[in-house]
């Protein structure tokens, strides 16, 4: 016994929760009435969305129907992974615009994790803007990343080493992780 009532259909959500319709075919969309926040994919604003049963409706048809109200007008660039996930790449302006003693100021993120990691690469050829010489004497340009998660209930927060939130303050004074 697989522990789902047969009278309701028996598909699972990605986040674990049955169906709660009664027995029907493919034709009519699987719903368990769970709702959760998420950010769309610039991550200026945050709608809620029906608990998804397929990796289409999780990666792409949430995101696309906020798109037009929100992220169409910034430069997007989708990047698939194994087992066909996708993530969205968008540019929210300038590198000068990001602060170090704010973080990145959207709603969502939990207190002190909306800063990114600095990271410092050597100049190189193929990536260094022109004019060449600008990067003479130079051996680091630093650039900050982050990879944004995001819970069922919408706190959003950046990740570093080994899976854990990022931690800052005001001061910039940014940890690894929280622990």
């Amino acid at each position: 016994s697989s522990g789902i009532n047969a009278e309701y259909g028996e598909s699972i959500s990605l986040t674990g929760n049955a169906c709660v319709l009664p027995l029907h075919d493919s034709t009519r969309v699987h719903s368990n009435r769970l709702r959760m926040r998420s950010a769309c994919s610039c991550g200026r604003s945050i709608s809620y969305r029906s608990d998804p049963f397929t990796l289409e409706s999780a990666n792409h048809e949430f995101y696309m129907s906020l798109s037009d109200k929100c992220c169409s007008t910034l430069p997007q660039h989708r990047l698939f992974g194994r087992n066909q996930l996708s993530w969205m790449i968008c540019n929210i302006g300038p590198a000068s615009s990001y602060q170090t003693t704010m973080g990145i100021e959207q709603p969502g993120f939990l207190l002190g994790s909306q800063y990114l990691l600095p990271w410092d690469l050597p100049p190189d050829e193929a990536w260094a803007p022109e004019p060449k010489n600008a990067w003479r004497g130079k051996r680091s340009v630093r650039c900050y990343v982050g990879y944004e998660y995001e819970c069922s209930k919408g706190h959003r927060f950046y990740c570093c080493a080994g899976g854990a939130p990022v931690k800052g303050s005001p001061a910039n004074m940014v940890k690894e992780n929280s622990g």
